[in-house]
C-alpha cells in the first residue's frame, strides 16, 4: 500500500500543525548528538529531516522499498534501511 503512495505520502501528512508540535517537544528533550530510530520513517519528511539536520544520528526503517528509497534522496545525513 505504502508503495504506491510515496511522495504523495509526505504531501499529505508531513505538514500537520501537531507533527511539528511533537517534533519541537523531542528536539527539547534530546541530549546533543543523540541517537534516534524512526521507526515507520515514511520519506523522512520532516521526522528525520528535523532530526538529522539537528545534529542528531538517524536511523529510519521503512517496511516499503520506495518509501526508504525516497527517504534516502532526501535526507542523506539519515541511514534508512
Amino acid at each position: 500500500m505504502f508503495d504506491a503512495l510515496g511522495a504523495e505520502y509526505e504531501r499529505a501528512f508531513a505538514g500537520s500543525a501537531a507533527h511539528r508540535a511533537s517534533l519541537d517537544r523531542l528536539l527539547e528533550h534530546l541530549a546533543p548528538g543523540s541517537r534516534v530510530l524512526d521507526v515507520g520513517s515514511g520519506t523522512g519528511v520532516p521526522t528525520a529531516r528535523r532530526l538529522a539536520g539537528a545534529g542528531h544520528r538517524v536511523v529510519g526503517v521503512d517496511v516499503s522499498p520506495v518509501m526508504t528509497a525516497l527517504a534516502a534522496g532526501q535526507v542523506p545525513d539519515a541511514d534508512f534501511r
